[in-house]
């Protein structure tokens, strides 16, 4: 009896640890597909422009740079 019972909770213990790892894979296989598509995103064509134009100001031939400005009050 003595040996059974912290067998026991021993493996209680473990299964439950068990459920939360499992429960934490599917969170963070739901992130990296999140994280898959926005990269996919990125590297495509169109989200390669995108960045170049907004966060690098770069423009086409021909084409002209418009910088907004907003006066302050």
């Amino acid at each position: 009896m003595f040996a059974i019972i912290p067998r026991a909770t021993v493996i209680y213990e473990l299964s439950c640890r068990k459920k939360e790892l499992l429960l934490e894979k599917q969170e963070l296989a739901l992130v990296n597909e999140e994280y898959r598509q926005k990269l996919s995103e990125i590297e495509s064509p169109l989200g390669i422009e995108r960045i170049a134009r907004e966060e690098l100001g770069m423009v086409k031939n021909g084409e002209r740079s418009v910088i907004r400005i907003i006066p302050s009050e």
